[in-house]
């Protein structure tokens, strides 16, 4: 979430946490681990509009996170990109949205990489979103 809210345009955007919902259809809700919506964007704890989400993945939500959530947020007309992070190593799975087209998702690595989110016109590093994070057997 820190990477985020450094660069992107504070004015217009808003970073929120797991405590908001997205509403992904007739009576469905999901929570999660981050979301960036417009300014004001938001109503009774659910993200109206959200434009990034993004998802910290763990061994028991893999199959959650990138499949029916993925297929779920994808759907949603605001959004622009949808970011699925590995807890156990440096990795991610990114979809971006462009025009009617729905890809799979890149997968990024390595501690150099960098995820670009053209939506903002923004780069997030690698370095930055795992900077504080320790993996295990690491000093």
């Amino acid at each position: 979430m820190r990477a985020l809210w450094a660069r992107i345009d504070v004015k217009k955007w808003v970073v929120l946490g797991s405590g908001l919902a997205v509403d992904v259809g007739p009576g469905s809700l999901r929570y999660p681990d981050a979301i960036v919506d417009s300014i004001g964007g938001q109503r009774a704890l659910v993200a109206t509009a959200p434009v990034l989400i993004a998802e910290v993945l763990s061994p028991s939500s893999a199959t959650l996170d990138l499949g029916d959530k993925a297929a779920e947020y994808l759907r949603l007309p605001s959004l622009a990109a949808y970011l699925v992070l590995s807890q156990d190593k440096i990795k991610a799975w990114v979809y971006l949205k462009d025009s009617d087209q729905h890809p799979g998702p890149q997968v990024v690595s390595g501690a150099s990489a960098v995820i670009s989110v053209p939506a903002f016109g923004i780069d997030l590093p690698f370095a930055d979103i795992y900077a504080a994070v320790q993996f295990d057997g690491a000093p």
